[in-house]
């Protein structure tokens, strides 16, 4: 059975990566992004079970970024 795979979305590279480390020591595999736009770029190539996302991000927020998800077919 394949790993769910969780999108960590945070501008701030301590925060992304401690996260990140978290869920991986629980068996998800990851994907980061380092920002909105970087998240919805990534969820445009793979298929993603899971996002964890921060609100206040460059380029593209967390909320916008949750609106795009929930518009797209």
């Amino acid at each position: 059975m394949a790993e769910p795979t969780v999108l960590v979305a945070d501008d701030e590279l301590g925060v992304r990566q401690s996260i990140a480390r978290a869920l991986q020591r629980e068996g998800f595999r990851v994907v980061p992004a380092e920002d909105g736009q970087a998240a919805w770029d990534a969820m445009q190539k793979k298929k993603v079970d899971l996002a964890v996302l921060d609100l206040n991000m460059p380029r593209m927020d967390g909320l916008e970024l949750t609106r795009k998800i929930r518009d797209d077919a």
